[in-house]
């Protein structure tokens, strides 16, 4: 029996060497479609915020390309770093 335990929103350089792994992974469908519906809802809701705030988060195509951006910029922007550790949670179940 296997559990899933979600909480830790602290996870730093494991949470993005985590999403990085998961980008890669391009056989598995349901994640594929996870990460692309996810990497839209976050282009959705950047849109809505204000354009102080909007303008520090990475514009990318992709969740790949987000995920790239983020980790190039060393800007800490907890909201998103909180999305990007659920997203890594749950990916990680996907997977």
């Amino acid at each position: 029996m296997e559990f899933l335990v979600f909480g830790d929103q602290t996870a730093g350089a494991e949470q993005f060497s985590q999403l990085c792994e998961l980008t890669r992974l391009k056989s598995n469908p349901i994640l594929v479609a996870f990460l692309e519906r996810s990497a839209a809802a976050i282009r959705d809701e950047t849109q809505r915020l204000e354009p102080k705030w909007r303008a520090a988060i990475p514009r990318c195509a992709t969740f790949a390309q987000l995920v790239n951006e983020y980790c190039e910029r060393r800007a800490k922007i907890p909201q998103l770093e909180s999305c990007l550790a659920s997203i890594a949670q749950l990916g990680h179940y996907f997977k």
